[in-house]
């Protein structure tokens, strides 16, 4: 199973202003405490975040987004996939077991499992630089790797965003305090008798993901 690569070079985007670089060891406090201001509700205290943060994230594929030599924000990336992630969460025999899947999972996520996936851990923009599509260019840069065929990650409930995940993302998962989501390149996930009972419990939330990559 291939991972995304690490970043070598400048990745440009359409807007000149902005551009998404590796993250330099230099980099890591400035952004762990930059994190921190946004996540702070979702962590005992700062030790546990950043520890959290640091032993579940591999920097050599992460990213951060500068705006003239400004870091105004990043992604925290790690090479792991569904499949393993289920199994540490529900066990092996759950994970390959269709009827489990169909009785406790909103969408069938065996389709993914052969695939080649990547976590998207953390993503986050400084507040004077929100709702300027940002976060759409940092997970974008992400999907559009060519060793990409799905990004998933953890959605805190208590950041309220699962609505605009949920644009581009299928939801697998409501662990209760957050959910697990994912991005697909263009592969269909089949919601199962659980995801029916599910979606007619919680009608606020869209169920059919349209932007991104889902279409790809």
């Amino acid at each position: 199973m291939k991972y995304i690569k690490p970043l070598s070079e400048y990745q440009k985007l359409n807007n000149d202003d902005y551009n998404i670089l590796p993250i330099k060891n230099d980099d890591i406090q400035f952004l762990l405490d930059l994190k921190y201001c946004y996540f702070k509700d979702c962590y005992k205290d700062k030790k546990s975040h950043d520890n959290y943060l640091l032993a579940n994230s591999d920097i050599s594929i992460s990213k951060k987004l500068v705006k003239n030599d400004e870091i105004i924000g990043a992604y925290f990336l790690n090479k792991h996939n569904v499949v393993d992630m289920f199994i540490d969460d529900f066990g092996k025999n759950n994970t390959y077991d269709d009827e489990w899947i169909d009785n406790n999972i909103i969408y069938n996520p065996k389709p993914l499992y052969e695939l080649n996936g990547v976590e998207g851990v953390s993503l986050f923009i400084d507040e004077k630089y929100k709702n300027l599509g940002l976060g759409k260019m940092l997970i974008d840069s992400v999907m559009m790797d060519n060793d990409v065929d799905y990004m998933f990650g953890l959605a805190y409930k208590s950041l309220g965003n699962i609505k605009d995940w949920m644009k581009r993302s299928y939801l697998l998962v409501d662990y209760g305090s957050y959910y697990m989501i994912v991005e697909t390149k263009g592969i269909k996930l089949d919601m199962t008798t659980f995801g029916e009972f599910y979606k007619n419990k919680y009608k606020n939330l869209n169920f059919n993901p349209t932007k991104g990559f889902i279409n790809k």
